[in-house]
């Protein structure tokens, strides 16, 4: 509550639908649900966690999913260039163009903001964007 920004609601709901978009292709696969023989199995969705905080000066999105290919640091500092795709985890197999991450911080850099990727075990995907408060 009270958490409010100044700027395009259209480009900002842009931003959130671009990482909710990258979080959900990049997680890990998802896996069948063990069920009784009588009962339907479904595939678990992959797990993604949201959070929207403010944090000082800024509204900060935070969205995080686990990968099955490792990730370093390193290759994370490349994510929101264009056209950069990772070679193992952002191949032309699972589709788009590799512009998305880069129109995200297209987004919030026209905002006054930043925005940021990381990983804390090589497994997890974190990107922090981060908007001053109204």
């Amino acid at each position: 509550p009270m958490i409010s920004v100044q700027g395009s609601s259209k480009e900002l709901e842009k931003l959130v639908s671009i990482l909710m978009e990258n979080a959900i292709k990049y997680s890990i696969a998802p896996r069948r649900i063990e069920l009784k023989e009588d009962e339907c199995g479904m595939p678990a969705p992959p797990v993604i966690h949201v959070s929207f905080n403010k944090e000082g000066k800024n509204a900060v999105l935070r969205i995080y999913n686990r990968t099955e290919n490792e990730l370093t640091n390193e290759s994370l500092s490349h994510v929101f260039e264009r056209f950069y795709r990772e070679d193992s985890s952002r191949n032309s197999e699972t589709g788009g163009h590799g512009i998305g991450l880069s129109m995200a911080s297209a987004i919030v850099k026209a905002h006054g903001g930043e925005i940021s990727a990381k990983t804390t075990d090589g497994h997890d995907f974190i990107v922090t964007a981060s908007i001053p408060l109204n």
